[in-house]
């Protein structure tokens, strides 16, 4: 890359020393425990915050309210009182995830047309129908109805129907096509909206997949939020080997 960041230069000096004064007594347990890495994963990012902050390139974030609304949120879907946070624990904690993505597009922000040329069958987006059986024939089967236009997606979905037929699966809703369930992206790329493919094989499954909507991606917004969203999670797992790497 071409940012100027370089993850060795990041994590020296006080840096280190604060990682270590973290991790040091506690690497060993929270290794043991599977932990090791996604507790130096949110240090990291927490660091990405308090360097945001330095920067001064989230002052908009908080003048628009926007720190408070999500703290409302997160306390409406989270039993936050059992986990005795103050209420300063908790405003860092819900500022993590916007400083960092300010902090990302503030390192990247050149990257950013490159990697969507680079990456932009990734940024598609997809919404579409899967239906999953054991049997080859049942899929067969449904694959040749639906074509026929004997019964549709949404009828196939029902529970009622799903239990009748020995199918499993459903609607799946837009979303970029390397997040799609089951490897899919390959065969989504060629199909036209409507179009029913099938049998595949997936896993000890068959699989039909019915398109419904194929959104070609755009330089917009959304997905400069994507891609920043890709980059800052790169940076943050190759801090995090190294860490791993490197003793404490």
């Amino acid at each position: 890359m071409s940012t100027g960041l370089n993850v060795e230069e990041w994590m020296s000096g006080e840096r280190m020393q604060r990682c270590k004064s973290y991790f040091e007594r506690s690497q060993f347990i929270l290794k043991r425990g599977g932990l090791l890495a996604a507790c130096i994963e949110y240090w990291v990012k927490d660091e990405i915050r308090i360097e945001a902050e330095k920067l001064g390139i989230v002052k908009h974030i908080n003048a628009k309210g926007s720190l408070e609304k999500a703290k409302e949120k997160w306390k409406k879907q989270t039993d936050w009182e059992k986990l005795n946070l103050s209420d300063e624990d908790i405003d860092t904690k819900i500022a993590v995830k916007p400083y960092s993505l300010e902090w990302s597009k503030y390192y990247f922000k050149s990257e950013i047309e490159s990697s969507f040329l680079n990456n932009k069958e990734l940024v598609d987006r997809a919404s579409c129908y899967i239906l999953k059986s054991s049997e080859k024939g049942v899929c067969i089967e449904i694959v040749q109805r639906l074509r026929n236009n004997e019964c549709d997606s949404r009828y196939l979905c029902r529970q009622d129907v799903q239990k009748e037929l020995g199918l499993k699966g459903g609607y799946v809703e837009l979303m970029p096509i390397h997040k799609l369930p089951l490897g899919i992206a390959n065969v989504m790329k060629n199909m036209k909206c409507g179009e029913v493919r099938g049998p595949l094989i997936v896993g000890n499954h068959f699989a039909l997949i019915v398109l419904e909507k194929y959104v070609m991606s755009r330089l917009d917004d959304e997905t400069k939020t994507q891609l920043y969203e890709r980059f800052l999670r790169d940076w943050v797992g190759s801090v995090v080997e190294y860490i791993i790497a490197k003793p404490i």
